[in-house]
C-alpha cells in the first residue's frame, strides 16, 4: 500500500495539479484529487489522495496515465510504501 509521507505538506500536491476538495459535512472525507478524464472508449484516469484518512493513495487507472502521475509523486519523494 502507498501513502503520502507524514512529513510532507499536502499542499505540495498542488504542484502536480492536484486540487483540494473539501467535504464540509465529513471533513475526514476531504481529498486532494487529480483527475484526467481521458475519453478513450469510455476510460477515465483518476488518482485520489485522501488528505485526512491516513494519507492513503487510491489509484484507478485503465490505460496508464494515472500510473505516470503516481510515478512523478514517487520520484519527488512524496510517497512511501507501508
Amino acid at each position: 500500500m502507498l501513502k503520502i509521507k507524514n512529513d510532507v505538506d499536502l499542499r505540495e500536491l498542488e504542484k502536480f495539479n492536484f486540487k483540494y476538495k473539501e467535504n464540509k459535512r465529513l471533513p475526514y472525507n476531504s481529498v486532494y484529487d487529480w483527475n484526467d478524464m481521458l475519453e478513450i472508449k469510455g476510460s477515465k484516469e483518476q488518482v485520489y489522495i485522501k488528505a485526512f484518512d491516513g494519507r492513503m493513495i487510491t489509484v484507478y487507472s485503465t490505460c496508464g496515465i494515472a500510473i505516470d502521475k503516481l510515478y512523478d509523486l514517487i520520484q519527488a519523494g512524496l510517497v512511501e510504501k507501508v
